[in-house]
């Protein structure tokens, strides 16, 4: 346990008593296998009658404790932030370990023939941020996000699970397939069963509402929300390549977006790390002539290399060369738009889209108008898509092999390549176009573009999942819009989450009153347990307060309200027996809470928190709880099962140089 000092500090006698009574505390913790949060760590000076309960003594601990870390007087671990965590891939010596890793985590829903039920994205979905298309494996907490009503929050909480089970594979039209969690919701306008009969565009369809994963079906509407209030983009840059290199002033007008596009299509840096590489075809002139334009307005040096059906224009200068490779990436894989550029104005956008397509398309094929690209990162390729849908093109992503390796291609078709075709001055062939509706397959509003399911299928799945948790809308895109996935406090989801692991139950943080979209998806889910012969059962902790108290209702009456029948909800905590029981630390009550005056009729001017209630306590509460619902017998037969097939993938793991060369 790391006590590591970085400040020389004195503490009076009466900070250095609360710093070892601190340490005491961390040890017993400790010693039971917990964490503590700065909260709970209060909650335990003010218990034991070290420190008065108040706002001004919780700041004091929370300056002495800081100080007594940067002093390297206590552990540097033992305080934890429950609401901020690094993520990070999983990473294996040998396969003989990641074997080991699989015996580990090896789980049997020992829940699936219970009488009762007790209640993610694949890490390389892309999600739409303000920095441009990131996997949602590489968020933080921090990160703006697009969520479904076109409006930028930030990222809460970055969930990573182990998952072990089916996997629902989503394929919107002219979208790559999404990988997701049955019950995950995502913004939906489902088909209207009830009005059979009508074809593509006439196909009648219910209001956009949340609708689990599992219930989405062909023909479905998902949406895709477009960027809301752009920025405009500098009017020049100052570039600087390092202490001996000339700083170039960058204009950002048409030639530089030119030159960007075709960067994107076309450019790399050279391993000298000080020259950028534009490679054309033959017939290309007008391109090269282009980059030649842009580096003569630049003031850098620039040659040409006519070889073999190609034409090459070098540009000299390492402060530009160091600008492409960390702004657009460098390679075929890594191509980008940074965020500066995916947040600029529309017209700015397809300037560079322009170039991007002359330098790396191709136009109209012998069957239809078409507008196509290609490209081997398939973030670039989403971009591009995602931006065009923007823009109001109906443009589709598909993906191929090209020599074994996977590449991208962004298309626009019919009507829409004409008008797309137009904007580029390139000429296509019309015919045909009014045979060719059928490609402008999406429906455009002002706000979001909707586009239809073409199927949906199950597949088997080992390995992570991801989720988020975003402020006010609670939402996020990928570009397709979802949902952010009880326990109304997010501080005390580490004391959860372990006895949660143990009993193999599912559980959330409300973060207080539960929205309408996320509790209507919990009934949802909810009534699926009830049509399969289980009785769900939803338990509640929350604090001992006006709002706390009420949430408990709240949440019973409205899972009544959206589902057929009355859903169990149980207030585990915290209840009046409990507070006479371990007498945590009380808080006045707050009068400016509309129920405070109800509140404080039946129980006083006194609230209490949950996270004043030791972490055995909470997990003991939960424990006895699901305890009363199991069926034994099913749970240790379950659980014989699952050790002996676990004991087979050890066996696998032991043996496994033995396995490969009996396979040689």
């Amino acid at each position: 346990m790391p006590k590591i000092a970085y400040r020389a500090k004195r503490f009076s006698p009466d900070r250095q008593d609360k710093i070892d009574k601190a340490n005491v505390i961390i040890a017993e913790y400790a010693a039971q296998g917990y964490e503590l949060t700065l909260r709970q760590l209060y909650y335990q000076f003010v218990s034991r009658d070290f420190i008065a309960n108040n706002q001004r003594e919780y700041k004091n601990l929370g300056d002495i404790i800081n100080d007594a870390r940067l002093a390297g007087l206590i552990d540097w671990e033992a305080i934890v932030d429950r609401t901020r965590n690094l993520q990070s891939l999983a990473h294996w010596n040998s396969p003989a370990s990641i074997i080991d890793a699989c015996a580990s985590q090896y789980r049997i829903d020992k829940w699936a023939d219970q009488p009762y039920r007790v209640e993610c994205f694949l890490p390389d979905t892309p999600v739409v941020t303000r920095s441009g298309l990131i996997e949602i494996a590489a968020l933080h907490v921090g990160d703006e996000v697009l969520t479904h009503t076109g409006h930028w929050h930030k990222v809460t909480k970055v969930i990573r699970n182990d998952y072990n089970g089916d996997l629902l594979r989503i394929k919107p039209t002219g979208c790559l397939p999404i990988g997701v969690t049955p019950g995950h919701p995502f913004w939906a306008a489902r088909t209207d069963k009830q009005k059979p009969g009508y074809k593509g565009a006439d196909r009648k369809h219910l209001a956009v509402s949340w609708c689990p994963s599992q219930d989405l079906s062909r023909f479905d509407l998902l949406a895709i929300p477009k960027l809301p209030k752009r920025l405009p983009l500098p009017a020049e840059l100052k570039l600087v390549g390092g202490p001996r290199s000339d700083a170039y002033t960058l204009k950002l007008n048409r030639n530089s977006l030119c030159a960007i596009g075709l960067y994107l299509a076309e450019g790399s840096v050279r391993p000298d790390g000080r020259t950028v590489q534009f490679t054309f075809g033959a017939k290309e002139q007008m391109l090269e002539d282009r980059v030649i334009l842009w580096a003569k307005e630049t003031g850098v040096n620039y040659s040409t290399v006519f070889g073999s059906g190609t034409r090459i224009v070098y540009v000299y200068s390492k402060a530009i060369a160091m600008w492409f490779e960390q702004e657009f990436g460098s390679g075929a894989w890594n191509k980008r738009f940074p965020g500066w550029l995916f947040t600029a104005p529309v017209a700015d956008q397809m300037d560079v889209i322009k170039f991007y397509f002359l330098g790396d398309g191709s136009f109209w094929d012998e069957s239809r108008s078409s507008c196509r690209a290609t490209s081997r990162s398939k973030i670039l390729a989403q971009t591009v898509h995602f931006l065009l849908l923007s823009a109001d093109y109906c443009a589709c992503i598909g993906q191929a092999l090209d020599h074994g390796e996977p590449i991208y291609k962004v298309e626009v078709n019919g009507a829409s390549a004409v008008k797309l075709a137009e904007f580029f001055e390139v000429q296509i062939p019309t015919r045909g176009i009014g045979r060719s509706q059928r490609y402008n397959y999406a429906r455009k509003g002002v706000n979001e573009t909707q586009i239809p399911i073409r199927n949906v299928q199950t597949f088997s799945y080992q390995g992570p999942v991801y989720n988020l948790e975003v402020e006010k809308d609670h939402s996020y895109c990928v570009p397709i819009s979802a949902h952010n996935c009880w326990i109304e406090k997010d501080a005390l989801i580490g004391v959860i989450e372990n006895v949660c692991k143990e009993l193999d139950i599912a559980y959330f943080s409300c973060r207080g009153y539960t929205s309408q979209s996320e509790m209507w998806s919990a009934a949802m889910r909810l009534q699926r347990y009830r049509k399969g012969r289980q009785k769900p059962l939803v338990l509640h902790l929350g604090d001992h307060d006006p709002s706390g108290k009420d949430m408990t209702r709240d949440i019973t009456d409205r899972l009544s309200e959206f589902s057929e029948g009355t859903i169990e909800v149980r207030r585990l905590a915290l209840n009046m027996s409990q507070i006479t029981q371990y007498h945590p630390p009380p808080n006045p009550a707050k009068i400016t809470d509309s129920r405070a005056a109800g509140y404080i009729a039946e129980f006083g001017g006194e609230s209490w928190e949950l996270d004043a209630l030791e972490p055995a306590v909470i997990a003991t509460l939960i424990r006895d709880a699901v305890f009363t619902v199991r069926d034994v017998d099913k749970w240790v037969a379950q659980q014989l099962e699952e050790d002996t097939q676990k004991a087979q993938l050890e066996k696998v793991s032991n043996q496994w140089k033995n396995i490969i060369n009996n396979l040689e």
